[in-house]
């Protein structure tokens, strides 16, 4: 079986060419491929730099117009991150003490060339090692920069269900400030009547599984139920064992306020108009004879009636603040243009419910007479 062709890319800092071609055999002998470039200057090598992806810089001590140490110092203060050896024909302890003080990551000599390529493959794993930790710690950022500056709730919490991370959101949200929460049991956010809520969920994380989107409550510092979606996650270590879990909350008050508003204005529309329904069979049905409504009801037949706006939906039908019109003309065109300034979803549901919804109870008030004359249904008006 042949043996993997390994690849290096090798820069050397060397004005002697057999000197180079001795490295090169002896990385070949290691059974390396290598593409290099040899350069003498400093404006060749800092071009170099600039211009080459390298594995490793390989640099003599000594050089005509050049020198190890000064190709060191100028890779260092460039940035990349590559190993460098020195491989020099002086001898003396003091040069290669000075030089690994400097930066450089071994100092081999020239007569001795059987540690070059196992000093090269350690120190390429170790700078792979530096540049895969610092992509790691980059990412770390930039996740603790999305976690602190998130609008959602976000805490950790270990297998016992003591929090051990707190995020600004999460302070606003629950009232905890991090030093008040983290190291104290999660229990401390669940109402009462939800305590069993967090066993199934601690239950879930152990068996790794992800509690996706569910709306239910949690308790403020102050004691004030707040009504919440919840997403929770199971965290694993680089093993993959489960060690603890994520939580991202989000309040839904506001959500909630909203549903709860609108449940309650369709059961007034439904409410009213059964109420106004009913007195319309009773005095203005054509079989039933003409007569004169009790004087607490007069004011609901005194005109159209038009229910008040809030925010702009529906609020009911009620009897204060109808607008009254002297024909059934003005009372349509009125109907027509409200009906025209709502958005699409009030639209449909204004349509929908038209016998409700879309209520035009017109009547002409006889002047001095006190009496109301209908000329057809007031649910019937609208078709």
């Amino acid at each position: 079986m042949s043996e993997t062709i390994k690849h290096m890319q090798i820069l050397m800092v060397e004005d002697s060419a057999e000197d180079a071609a001795l490295l090169l055999a002896e990385l070949k002998r290691k059974g390396y491929v290598t593409e290099h470039r040899r350069v003498e200057s400093k404006a060749d090598f800092l071009a170099a730099l600039q211009s080459g992806s390298w594995d490793a810089v390989i640099a003599d001590y000594v050089l005509p117009q050049f020198s190890g140490p000064e190709a060191l110092q100028l890779l260092r203060e460039q940035g990349p991150d590559l190993p460098f050896l020195m491989v020099s024909g002086v001898r003396g302890e003091e040069e290669a003490v000075a030089m690994m003080k400097a930066g450089a990551n071994d100092y081999l000599m020239k007569g001795n060339l059987s540690r070059l390529v196992p000093a090269l493959e350690r120190e390429l794993e170790s700078a792979q090692a530096r540049r895969q930790h610092k992509r790691a710690v980059g990412a770390m950022q930039y996740l603790a920069a999305i976690v602190e500056s998130s609008e959602d709730a976000i805490y950790g919490k270990n297998l016992n269900g003591v929090i051990v991370s707190w995020n600004p959101a999460a302070e606003r949200l629950f009232g905890y400030s991090a030093e008040e929460i983290i190291g104290q049991s999660v229990l401390q956010l669940f109402p009462k009547h939800r305590r069993d809520e967090m066993l199934d969920i601690l239950g879930g994380v152990r068996r790794g599984e992800t509690m996706g989107i569910q709306e239910t409550e949690r308790r403020h510092k102050s004691g004030e139920i707040i009504p919440v979606s919840v997403t929770v996650s199971p965290i694993k270590s680089e093993s993959g064992a489960i060690i603890g879990a994520s939580s991202i909350a989000r309040d839904i008050s506001q959500q909630k306020q909203t549903e709860f508003e609108k449940q309650e204005l369709i059961e007034r529309l439904y409410a009213n108009g059964e109420r106004f329904r009913t007195a319309d069979d009773e005095y203005y049905e054509p079989e039933m004879p003409r007569r004169e409504p009790p004087a607490d009801d007069l004011p609901r037949f005194a005109g159209v009636a038009f229910p008040k706006l809030k925010d702009s939906q529906f609020a009911g039908l009620c009897s204060e603040g109808w607008n009254v019109f002297e024909s059934q003309a003005s009372a349509r065109a009125y109907a027509s243009q409200w009906v025209a300034k709502q958005p699409a979803e009030e639209y449909q549901i204004y349509n929908a419910r038209r016998q409700l919804v879309n209520t035009v109870v017109c009547a002409q008030h006889l002047q001095g007479a006190g009496k109301v004359q209908r000329h057809k249904p007031w649910w019937k008006f609208w078709e």
